[in-house]
């Protein structure tokens, strides 16, 4: 122990010293350098409250002298957690609900009714919390969020809104002539040329043409 303490007073931050200290003192006394280990562990453990920081650092001294301690092998892992070294796997009961979730958010937006993508997205944003590396839900959400903007910054008039419910109703009975014709009228003002809406029926038009 008076190893350790001498090597510590005048050496405080220098890992391979302290490293060193804990050999030696495990060498010449094992009884004293387990019971001074078990003190430094629960005190490094203690700090990980307060400054984790500097507890992760301590706790890897220690692991050095002690690879295969689990209890030293759990705390670094928490506090990897804690410190975003590695990020924390969800459970299975939340990626299944993330996945639930996307798919519900999926079968909004393939209705193509964008009145409704707000509730698609507070579906993903629950998937997304869920688990944070969703690349699917995290594209899906992107998506509908610059559709639902490019919509509210074009609103259409009253008589728009009638052309546009007019050519989807064409569309829907196979007249596709006449939806362009529609589609070109609507699209002559430059404000409705970012509406999601006109824009979608005109994808729909040319994937049938």
């Amino acid at each position: 122990e008076r190893n350790v303490m001498y090597v510590q007073q005048f050496f405080p931050y220098n890992k391979e010293a302290r490293v060193l200290g804990w050999q030696v003192t495990r060498q010449r006394d094992p009884q004293s350098f387990q019971e001074v280990f078990n003190r430094e562990l629960q005190a490094s453990r203690r700090k990980i409250a307060v400054n984790p920081r500097e507890a992760y650092v301590e706790l890897q001294d220690l692991q050095e002298i002690a690879p295969n301690n689990t209890e030293i092998q759990g705390a670094l892992v928490e506090l990897e957690y804690t410190l975003g070294i590695r990020m924390r796997p969800p459970d299975t009961r939340a990626l299944e609900q993330a996945r639930q979730n996307y798919n519900q958010a999926l079968a909004i937006y393939n209705s193509n009714n964008t009145a409704n993508f707000s509730v698609g997205i507070a579906f993903l944003e629950q998937a997304i919390s869920l688990n944070p590396t969703y690349t699917d839900a995290q594209r899906l959400i992107d998506t509908m969020r610059r559709q639902i903007g490019a919509r509210s910054a074009s609103v259409l008039t009253t008589q728009e809104q009638r052309m546009l419910n007019e050519a989807i109703a064409e569309f829907n009975a196979r007249n596709y002539i006449r939806v362009q014709i529609l589609l070109d009228q609507l699209l002559s003002s430059p404000k409705n040329q970012n509406n999601a809406d006109i824009l979608d029926l005109r994808r729909r038009l040319q994937s049938v043409q």
